[in-house]
């Protein structure tokens, strides 16, 4: 009896075709705005507040999503800012962080505020890789979000809380994406017989970012307004002497 050994050459190229990628809606520009209701005179209740830039404390260095959340963040900022000022308020910032926060910076300002965002993602795959029309393999995801984002005022020397708001979702957000890959064509051979499939390659289009913008577009203006209604100027000026009293009580 002999034995026959079958030795497999195996290859991969990558398919040498065109692939025309899906437009984007955003072009790498995350960036958000709301309408403010109604104004006040600028500074009529002469209380400075003192923004600190966004944060997400539950996203990883390097997530998928940092650029969105960059750009969230940013559009945070400048609408915090806009509302605080439309309610005849002055304000400062935003700050990195308190700690960036320089001694004269914290004894000008009456009180500061940092939001914390917290969003839950998950995403469901909804097809294989699949060809496509324009060229490469698609693959179809649902993304959901939730979450909520928490506001906190202190008082700026002794770094001390005294205002705390959570603002929650009212629901859960899905939007459906895809992501595209390159084909590779693997042949595998040997004496008797050869054969070629197609294996998905490197992601050239990676859908995952722009569904995120387009939940974030979506809620947005359901956080700003649950802020515009949290900034009240009379609850305000009586965090305002509280604060007082703090630096008062520690002799600031």
């Amino acid at each position: 009896m002999s034995v026959v050994m079958l030795f497999f050459q195996i290859a991969c190229a990558s398919q040498i075709k065109d692939v025309i990628l899906p437009n984007s809606k955003w072009n790498n520009n995350f960036s958000y705005s709301y309408k403010i209701p109604n104004s006040k005179t600028p500074n009529s209740l002469k209380i400075t507040i003192a923004i600190v830039h966004p944060n997400f404390p539950e996203v990883p260095v390097g997530s998928v999503f940092s650029k969105v959340f960059d750009g969230l963040a940013d559009s945070l900022s400048t609408d915090f800012d806009s509302i605080i000022i439309a309610k005849g308020m002055t304000v400062t910032g935003p700050f990195e962080d308190l700690n960036m926060m320089t001694y004269p910076d914290k004894k000008n300002a009456n009180l500061t505020l940092t939001p914390h965002v917290y969003l839950n993602s998950s995403i469901d795959l909804i097809s294989g890789w699949e060809h496509r029309e324009n060229g490469g393999l698609s693959q179809g995801f649902r993304l959901t979000v939730s979450g909520w984002i928490i506001l906190e005022m202190r008082e700026p020397l002794s770094n001390e809380k005294i205002w705390i708001k959570k603002i929650k979702l009212k629901d859960s957000y899905t939007e459906l994406g895809q992501n595209i890959a390159e084909i590779n064509l693997v042949r595998r051979s040997n004496s008797i017989f050869s054969s070629t499939y197609e294996v998905p390659g490197n992601i050239i289009y990676d859908g995952r970012k722009e569904a995120m913008a387009f939940i974030i577009k979506e809620f947005y203006p359901e956080i700003m307004k649950a802020f515009w209604d949290y900034i009240n100027g009379e609850e305000i000026t009586m965090l305002n002497q509280k604060a007082n009293e703090i630096r008062k009580m520690k002799k600031y």
